[in-house]
């Protein structure tokens, strides 16, 4: 039985904080719309695969079959 070999496209999407010494920003509204973006690339048939972060940036790593 021959498996299903998958072709993928990649995608990185990076959301920057609004961090700054004088305004430490406002998490719910950030972490709102990082929320509002993924269900975007979700119906576009994009699906995270990875987050990576620190405390200027979260980095996203989206994947979808190449022939979507």
């Amino acid at each position: 039985m021959a498996g299903i070999q998958h072709q993928w496209e990649y995608r990185t999407v990076r959301h920057e904080r609004g961090w700054s010494e004088d305004t430490p920003g406002d998490l719910a509204s950030e972490a709102s719309d990082i929320e509002a973006n993924l269900q975007t690339l979700g119906q576009e048939g994009w699906e995270l695969v990875c987050v990576l972060g620190d405390l200027n940036a979260a980095i996203m790593i989206l994947k979808r079959p190449s022939s979507f």
